[in-house]
């Protein structure tokens, strides 16, 4: 599996979602964020349900998902507006195995994206622990051919 930094071949990204094709993380927020858009606007899901969705990740500091109805996910956004501590990096490191775990054995994506679309904190963590976590499911019969994140630009201008 090959990991990269910014995901460019944003073209039909809807038709993708739709056909399973990408798997898209995002943080769970309950205002205007990605997860409720595409949820909304592609999955054709409530507001309401996307909402009690973002309540429970936050509520139980995890990641849900939408599989089967799409392969849309969230992380609980606690991860991405303050700095974490030890213990919550451990558990941000767990939910993304979780999420890497889900993907090559369900939903079988050929694209998982983070796109975490917003000021984050943390970010050279987040970068870290996907990199990481991605390359222990590097095997020759991956179903999962590139991971690719889309974070803040602004985190690779050195």
């Amino acid at each position: 599996m090959e990991v990269k930094t910014i995901y460019s071949d944003w073209e039909n990204i809807d038709q993708k979602l739709r056909d399973k094709e990408v798997h898209i993380i995002a943080f769970a927020e309950e205002g205007k964020s990605v997860f409720k858009a595409y949820g909304h606007f592609i999955g054709k899901i409530s507001d309401e349900v996307l909402l009690n969705y973002c309540y429970q990740a936050n509520r139980l500091y995890g990641y849900i998902t939408l599989f089967p109805l799409m392969t849309l996910s969230a992380i609980a956004r606690k991860y991405f507006r303050k700095e974490m501590s030890d213990p919550e990096k451990v558990q941000f490191e767990k939910i993304i195995r979780s999420i890497f775990k889900l993907d090559t054995v369900f939903i079988k994506s050929k694209h998982i994206i983070f796109n975490f679309t917003c000021a984050v904190q943390n970010k050279d963590f987040i970068v870290q622990c996907i990199n990481n976590v991605a390359k222990e499911f590097e095997h020759p019969k991956s179903e999962i051919e590139i991971c690719e994140m889309w974070l803040d630009e602004e985190i690779f201008i050195e």
